[in-house]
C-alpha cells in the first residue's frame, strides 16, 4: 500500500470496539458499575494512606516531644550548673574583698602601711 491510501483508511475509519451514539448510554452503565470496584479499591487505598500519614505525623510529634524533653533537661541541668558556680564566684569575691586581707596583702605584697600622723593632709 501506499502511503497515501494508509493515510486515508486510518484518518476514515473509526478505531475498532468504537461504540455507536446509539449504545452510548450503555456503556455508561457498564463503565461506571465495572468501576464501582476500582472506586471501592480507590477509596480504600486512599483511606489506607491516610491512616499511615497520620500515623507518620503522630509519631514524628512524640519524637519531636521526645527530643523537647532531652533539651529542656539538659538546660535545667546547665543552669544548675551556671546557679553554682554563680555563687561561688560571688562568695570569692566577697572573700576577696575583706578588709583584712586586703591589708594583709598590701602590708605583705606591696610593702605599704598606714599613714603617720604628720603625712596626712588636713582640708
Amino acid at each position: 500500500m501506499h502511503i497515501e491510501q494508509i493515510k486515508y483508511f486510518t484518518e476514515n475509519t473509526p478505531p475498532k470496539n468504537f461504540p455507536n451514539k446509539e449504545d452510548k448510554s450503555q456503556t455508561l452503565i457498564s463503565a461506571l458499575t465495572n468501576n464501582i470496584i476500582s472506586k471501592q479499591t480507590v477509596i480504600f487505598l486512599l483511606s489506607v494512606t491516610f491512616f499511615a500519614l497520620s500515623l507518620l505525623f503522630i509519631t514524628w510529634i512524640n519524637v519531636g516531644q521526645f527530643q523537647s524533653g532531652y533539651l529542656i533537661a539538659e538546660l535545667e541541668n546547665k543552669q544548675l550548673f551556671l546557679q553554682e558556680n554563680y555563687q561561688n564566684l560571688e562568695l570569692e569575691i566577697f572573700s576577696l574583698k575583706r578588709p583584712e586581707r586586703i591589708q594583709k596583702f598590701a602590708k605583705q605584697k606591696l610593702n605599704l602601711s598606714f599613714p603617720t600622723f604628720e603625712r596626712v593632709i588636713h582640708f
